[in-house]
């Protein structure tokens, strides 16, 4: 996600658009074909694992699709992660929209780094200080999510979440046109709401694999797993729709 984030972001600085875009495609495509090749031919069944009777394919989709009607805390858990998807794209996916016609200046001139601003372009700077803001968030508040979830209720902490990200959203509206330069540092604060829309659902996600084992007698990982990245591609595809 950093890499991802930050290098077309700097080769847009130096370079045309199309060229960037273009050249950050075929990187990704080969990376994806790459490592989904390595993953096929590398990884394999434990040979040492407990042989289990296979299910007929019919009963085992019913069982993977009927998962989340049986098992109310994990329909919870993935619609509220759908919400959280959507939640954390959304801002992604409209910040350079921001950057380039919301805010009118960085509120840097005629400072030191007024020069530097000038040499890339206020919407370049911006765009890079957000980036930048938004995964120095991601990782110093990594710490404190991983010692929450170690001490503190999970639920109720990604409760929490949710509530801290919005109002730290919502700073937005707050910052004057001509000030941009308090865009990046929001984000610092958005970062750290969003990491804890990660981490918090993916720690929950044991937690109703156990509820399933204990009432209804199986576990059902892939299917669960299954449904939880067609949520996350869902929940995304219409954060970029809506906006």
């Amino acid at each position: 996600d950093l890499t991802g984030a930050i290098v077309p972001m700097v080769l847009l600085a130096m370079l045309a658009p199309r060229i960037t875009f273009r050249w950050s495609g075929a990187a990704i495509a080969l990376i994806i074909t790459a490592t989904a090749l390595w993953t096929f031919l590398r990884v394999r069944e434990r040979t040492d694992a407990r042989r289990l009777p296979t299910a007929p394919l019919r009963r085992n989709l019913k069982q993977i699709l009927s998962f989340p009607v049986r098992n109310q805390p994990a329909r919870i858990l993935i619609a509220s992660y759908a919400c959280a998807v959507f939640a954390t794209t959304l801002p992604v996916a409209v910040f350079r929209f921001v950057n380039k016609y919301v805010f009118t200046a960085t509120g840097l001139e005629g400072t030191a780094l007024a020069p530097w601003v000038e040499s890339i372009g206020k919407n370049a700077f911006l765009d890079l200080g957000v980036i930048l803001g938004y995964f120095a968030g991601v990782f110093l508040s990594a710490p404190l999510w991983a010692r929450a979830l170690r001490t503190r209720d999970k639920k109720h902490g990604y409760i929490f979440a949710f509530l801290y990200l919005g109002v730290m959203a919502a700073g937005i509206f707050l910052i004057p046109r001509d000030q941009g330069i308090w865009f990046p540092v929001l984000n610092l604060f958005v970062g750290a709401g969003a990491l804890g829309l990660w981490m918090l659902p993916g720690a929950l996600g044991p937690d109703v694999l156990e509820w399933e084992e204990l009432h209804h007698g199986g576990r059902h990982e892939g299917g669960f797993y299954g449904i939880w990245m067609l949520v996350q591609k869902t929940g995304g595809g219409i954060a970029l729709f809506a906006m």
